[in-house]
């Protein structure tokens, strides 16, 4: 069983206030309230997002079922990477694969 956001970021908080480096993936991007990032924000360093890459057809028909269609596409997920950035600023927001390691080195 998967724990709940709500776990999972009270779990980030601690990390952080620990001074642990934390790293949220936001993987795959879909539907979310607009205080999501600001949650994201409190207890995190830096975030990784990207579209949906899962091949199971399952979670496809998720998304198609609830009308999700253009959380599927590449620009859904560029938009709300930018969108998170206006919140967090350049160089806590990280999109797609060939950025998935960056911000690991920073100092």
């Amino acid at each position: 069983m998967n724990p709940t956001i709500q776990v999972r970021l009270r779990t980030a908080r601690a990390l952080k206030r620990a001074g642990m480096p934390v790293r949220i993936h936001v993987a795959p991007v879909s539907p979310h309230s607009d205080n999501f990032v600001h949650l994201l924000a409190e207890c995190s360093d830096w975030i990784w997002m990207d579209l949906l890459t899962d091949t199971k057809e399952n979670f496809r028909n998720l998304y198609l079922s609830q009308g999700w269609d253009y959380w599927l596409t590449k620009d859904a997920a560029k938009e709300e990477a930018e969108n998170f950035i206006k919140v967090l600023g350049d160089g806590r927001v990280y999109f797609g694969k060939e950025n998935f390691a960056r911000g690991w080195n920073k100092e």
